[in-house]
Protein backbone atom coordinates (compact mmCIF):
# COMPACT_ATOMS: atom_id res chain seq x y z
CA UNK A 1 0.00 0.00 0.00
CA UNK A 2 1.28 3.43 -0.84
CA UNK A 3 1.85 6.20 1.61
CA UNK A 4 -0.95 8.19 -0.01
CA UNK A 5 -3.33 5.24 0.47
CA UNK A 6 -2.55 5.16 4.18
CA UNK A 7 -3.08 8.90 4.47
CA UNK A 8 -6.48 8.56 2.81
CA UNK A 9 -7.49 5.78 5.19
CA UNK A 10 -7.26 2.98 2.64
CA UNK A 11 -6.68 -0.28 4.49
CA UNK A 12 -7.42 -3.96 3.86
CA UNK A 13 -11.02 -5.00 4.48
CA UNK A 14 -13.13 -8.14 4.41
CA UNK A 15 -16.84 -8.77 4.00
CA UNK A 16 -17.54 -12.18 5.51
CA UNK A 17 -20.58 -14.40 5.95
CA UNK A 18 -21.55 -17.31 8.14
CA UNK A 19 -23.54 -20.35 7.17
CA UNK A 20 -25.05 -22.58 9.82
CA UNK A 21 -28.06 -24.51 10.99
CA UNK A 22 -31.46 -22.86 11.05
CA UNK A 23 -32.36 -22.62 14.77
CA UNK A 24 -35.87 -24.05 14.30
CA UNK A 25 -35.71 -26.21 11.18
CA UNK A 26 -32.24 -27.69 11.64
CA UNK A 27 -31.43 -27.35 7.94
CA UNK A 28 -28.19 -25.74 6.83
CA UNK A 29 -28.55 -22.26 5.34
CA UNK A 30 -25.90 -20.17 3.61
CA UNK A 31 -26.56 -16.77 5.13
CA UNK A 32 -27.06 -16.60 8.89
CA UNK A 33 -24.87 -13.53 9.44
CA UNK A 34 -22.92 -11.03 7.31
CA UNK A 35 -20.28 -8.68 8.67
CA UNK A 36 -17.24 -6.58 7.86
CA UNK A 37 -13.82 -6.38 9.45
CA UNK A 38 -10.36 -4.95 9.04
CA UNK A 39 -8.92 -7.56 11.41
CA UNK A 40 -7.74 -11.03 10.52
CA UNK A 41 -10.81 -13.17 9.94
CA UNK A 42 -9.64 -15.66 12.60
CA UNK A 43 -9.69 -12.89 15.22
CA UNK A 44 -13.16 -11.74 14.26
CA UNK A 45 -14.41 -15.33 14.27
CA UNK A 46 -13.04 -15.83 17.80
CA UNK A 47 -14.97 -12.75 18.93
CA UNK A 48 -18.25 -14.02 17.45
CA UNK A 49 -17.78 -17.42 19.06
CA UNK A 50 -17.02 -15.94 22.48
CA UNK A 51 -13.46 -17.27 22.62
CA UNK A 52 -12.14 -13.89 23.75
CA UNK A 53 -12.60 -12.42 27.21
CA UNK A 54 -13.66 -9.05 25.82
CA UNK A 55 -16.70 -10.20 23.85
CA UNK A 56 -19.54 -12.62 24.55
CA UNK A 57 -20.64 -15.24 22.06
CA UNK A 58 -23.33 -14.48 19.52
CA UNK A 59 -26.66 -16.29 20.05
CA UNK A 60 -26.06 -18.25 16.84
CA UNK A 61 -22.55 -19.43 17.79
CA UNK A 62 -23.82 -22.93 18.69
CA UNK A 63 -25.45 -23.55 15.28
CA UNK A 64 -22.30 -25.06 13.78
CA UNK A 65 -21.36 -21.84 11.98
CA UNK A 66 -18.87 -21.81 9.15
CA UNK A 67 -17.30 -18.52 8.10
CA UNK A 68 -16.22 -17.56 4.59
CA UNK A 69 -14.90 -14.48 2.82
CA UNK A 70 -17.43 -12.92 0.47
CA UNK A 71 -15.30 -9.93 -0.63
CA UNK A 72 -11.66 -9.14 0.10
CA UNK A 73 -10.17 -5.71 -0.56
CA UNK A 74 -6.42 -5.14 -0.46
CA UNK A 75 -7.14 -1.50 0.27
CA UNK A 76 -10.37 0.45 0.54
CA UNK A 77 -11.80 3.39 2.47
CA UNK A 78 -14.26 2.86 5.33
CA UNK A 79 -17.21 4.23 3.36
CA UNK A 80 -16.66 1.61 0.64
CA UNK A 81 -16.47 -1.26 3.15
CA UNK A 82 -19.69 0.00 4.79
CA UNK A 83 -21.45 0.26 1.43
CA UNK A 84 -20.48 -3.25 0.32
CA UNK A 85 -21.54 -4.73 3.68
CA UNK A 86 -24.90 -2.95 3.48
CA UNK A 87 -25.41 -4.13 -0.12
CA UNK A 88 -24.49 -7.72 0.80
CA UNK A 89 -26.96 -7.74 3.71
CA UNK A 90 -29.75 -6.28 1.58
CA UNK A 91 -29.27 -8.88 -1.16
CA UNK A 92 -28.68 -12.01 0.94
CA UNK A 93 -31.28 -11.57 3.74
CA UNK A 94 -29.23 -13.15 6.58
CA UNK A 95 -31.18 -14.50 9.56
CA UNK A 96 -29.42 -12.70 12.41
CA UNK A 97 -28.33 -9.30 11.10
CA UNK A 98 -30.23 -6.33 12.49
CA UNK A 99 -28.87 -3.25 10.71
CA UNK A 100 -29.85 -2.92 7.04
CA UNK A 101 -32.00 -6.05 7.43
CA UNK A 102 -35.26 -4.82 8.95
CA UNK A 103 -37.32 -5.58 5.82
CA UNK A 104 -36.21 -9.21 5.82
CA UNK A 105 -39.29 -11.34 6.68
CA UNK A 106 -37.04 -14.27 7.78
CA UNK A 107 -34.98 -12.13 10.18
CA UNK A 108 -34.80 -13.36 13.76
CA UNK A 109 -34.74 -10.40 16.19
CA UNK A 110 -31.95 -10.32 18.77
CA UNK A 111 -34.26 -10.90 21.76
CA UNK A 112 -35.76 -13.94 20.03
CA UNK A 113 -32.34 -15.28 19.06
CA UNK A 114 -31.19 -15.00 22.69
CA UNK A 115 -34.36 -16.75 23.93
CA UNK A 116 -33.86 -19.56 21.40
CA UNK A 117 -30.22 -19.94 22.49
CA UNK A 118 -31.18 -20.13 26.17
CA UNK A 119 -33.72 -22.83 25.31
CA UNK A 120 -31.21 -24.81 23.23
CA UNK A 121 -28.70 -24.61 26.09
CA UNK A 122 -31.37 -25.77 28.55
CA UNK A 123 -32.26 -28.77 26.37
CA UNK A 124 -28.58 -29.68 26.08
CA UNK A 125 -28.12 -29.40 29.81
CA UNK A 126 -25.74 -26.46 29.57
CA UNK A 127 -27.90 -24.04 31.55
CA UNK A 128 -25.94 -21.09 32.83
CA UNK A 129 -23.86 -20.67 29.69
CA UNK A 130 -24.35 -16.96 30.31
CA UNK A 131 -21.89 -15.67 27.75
CA UNK A 132 -24.44 -15.01 25.04
CA UNK A 133 -24.40 -11.43 23.76
CA UNK A 134 -27.57 -9.42 24.34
Amino acid sequence: MTRLGKLLGWRPGIIYAYSGLHPLKGTRIDWIYVGKTRQKLENRHAQHMGYTKRQDAQPWSDLYPSVRVVFYFKACPEWWLNLVEKWTIKWTFPLFNYQHNLKNPRRIPKYEAVAQRVERDRLRGTVGYGRVMM
